[in-house]
């Protein structure tokens, strides 16, 4: 039963990051240019972010400037709007890879790039109408802009509840509801069509499932774990797999684990996140270490 729930847990992982991963989604939701005929509504509008905050905007925002901490999970949402690519100014730099795909949505996304932590001096000469961001930056980067009168507004994009309250966010930021709506409805459906697959499995028949960030820097290779509440934790539990870092989880970022940790742990099957390059050679490199070789999911090619 165990080698069936990991090829469960597998297939609805790829399901998952397939539909859950705002930047790639299929072509109903291509962006494209917002259509000149469309004028912003005139008037105030009033957003609620996701610290329960009450902003209030003069008009619909033209100049968006987005910033901060894991930034990218917002840039993939907004870039599903087809406004998007006028009305964002400023951004860091989004390249996680040499195949990056930002250029097919927005030609001119490089110009727009500013320090990945731009504070107020970068920020406020762009004269941004709202500047959006997660929440976990509130404090380092929210204060210092509020400070200057420069509207900021949270949101989170962590858990499936999340996603669609803040797509709802951004569909008012650009007056455009009913696209909202519209993603909202296919990012349930495919949340709906992993949990079809992993409603009926026992805990028992869930496998021990681990989740890795790969970094290297100068030569020294380092493996962290997310947090209980953040994406990669909920993608593992959602798609059927027993997450067993979670009682060692640091709460706010992702901590550094030895692999005395992971041995301990000895999960089943392992999955690896590599921000800065591909992947496979992280894997490739696992798979021929010695130390590695005595773990079950190395083992059964479970990596």
């Amino acid at each position: 039963m165990f080698k069936y729930s990991i090829g469960i847990v597998a297939a609805a992982l790829v399901f998952l990051i397939a539909a859950l991963a705002a930047c790639t989604a299929p072509t109903p939701f291509v962006t494209t240019p917002a259509p000149t005929t469309a004028a912003p509504a005139a008037g105030p509008i009033v957003v609620t972010d996701t610290l329960g905050r009450t902003v209030k905007l003069d008009k619909l925002p033209q100049r968006i400037v987005l910033t901060g901490r894991a930034f990218f999970m917002i840039a993939d949402a907004l870039y599903l709007f087809p406004e998007a690519a006028v009305r964002l100014v400023g951004l860091p730099d989004t390249t996680q890879s040499p195949n990056d795909f930002f250029a097919v949505l927005d030609p001119n996304y490089a110009s727009k790039f500013i320090a990945s932590q731009a504070g107020p001096e970068q920020i406020a000469p762009l004269k941004p109408d709202v500047v959006l961001t997660k929440s976990v930056n509130a404090n380092r980067v929210g204060k210092p802009l509020e400070q200057l009168n420069i509207p900021v507004l949270y949101v989170d994009l962590e858990t499936p509840e999340q996603y669609t309250r803040d797509l709802m966010t951004l569909g008012q930021l650009f007056g455009n509801s009913e696209r909202a709506k519209m993603i909202a409805a296919y990012y349930q459906a495919q949340v709906d069509r992993v949990s079809v697959k992993t409603k009926n499995l026992k805990e028992t028949d869930k496998p021990r499932a681990l989740l890795l960030q790969y970094a290297e820097k100068g030569g020294t290779i380092a493996f962290s774990i997310p947090p209980v509440e953040w994406m990669q934790t909920v993608l593992v539990e959602m798609a059927g797999g027993r997450a067993v870092w979670k009682q060692n989880a640091n709460a706010s970022g992702w901590s550094v684990v030895n692999l005395e940790q992971i041995a301990a742990w000895n999960p089943e099957v392992v999955f690896i996140v590599y921000y800065g390059n591909d992947p496979k050679g992280a894997i490739a490199h696992i798979k021929a270490d010695p130390k590695w070789q005595s773990l079950k999911a190395v083992k059964e090619n479970k990596i």
